[in-house]
């Protein structure tokens, strides 16, 4: 028997002697063979952590009961470890979880924007792409944490409209949103870790507040990311 993958499909080859085996008995044998892959895809698809084993997270180096504790679900693309630096982040946040040391708060205007539901378009396009910004962190119950990406997140995106505020007005009220989300804080264990603010200043000005949590991302990464919502 040879099995192969070929253009996403399996492809199984049985090869046997006329001079030992009956033709009907290896073709009973690939039936049964068919009929125990079907059955492993149903129990698969319908067990709810989504059927997932060690081997489909190979770096998060977890054990079969480990993952069936967890309990992931279905909406797990991958698991990998933290890096040290990432770890640290996580010990700090969780030994102060009112901190903002790593509570980061991206602010910047942007000109020539019409239309800001599109603009919102752009930031889950740019989420849809980059798998950190779908990332969350488990630790509880593991010897070491590990960061679950997930296949579909939705980015919070909150939308205002500050027109028909004064230059002074506006100011007053971007210092307002900002400790209002500062108190919100971000949980890396509530995915997602980013959330997303627009706030019309003028017809064709928007101001953007994006927060996230300082997990995901670091000096060298925000311009990149930049760059993909400005060309999505």
């Amino acid at each position: 028997m040879v099995a192969r993958v070929v253009d996403g499909r399996l492809t199984v080859d049985w090869a046997y002697s006329r001079n030992i085996h009956h033709h009907d008995t290896v073709a009973a044998l690939a039936r049964d063979y068919l009929t125990a892959l079907e059955d492993l895809l149903r129990h698969c698809l319908n067990h709810p952590t989504g059927g997932t084993t060690p081997s489909d997270f190979p770096l998060a180096h977890l054990d079969q009961p480990t993952l069936d504790r967890l309990n992931l679900g279905r909406n797990v693309e991958d698991v990998h470890p933290l890096t040290p630096m990432q770890q640290g982040m996580l010990f700090h946040t969780l030994l102060a979880p009112d901190s903002s040391s790593y509570f980061e708060q991206t602010i910047l205007s942007l000109e020539g924007v019409t239309d800001v539901e599109a603009l919102a378009r752009a930031w889950q396009t740019v989420t849809d792409a980059t798998p950190v910004l779908r990332s969350f962190v488990v630790h509880q119950g593991l010897a070491e944490p590990v960061q679950v990406v997930l296949r579909d997140v939705t980015v919070p995106v909150v939308t205002e409209d500050w027109r028909g505020l004064s230059e002074d007005e506006q100011r007053a009220a971007l210092r307002e949103f900002l400790a209002r989300d500062e108190a919100a804080g971000i949980d890396p264990t509530a995915p997602p870790l980013s959330r997303v603010a627009l706030a019309r200043l003028t017809d064709t000005r928007v101001q953007i507040v994006w927060t996230f949590h300082h997990l995901l991302l670091d000096g060298w990464s925000l311009p990149l990311v930049m760059a993909d919502l400005f060309t999505a």
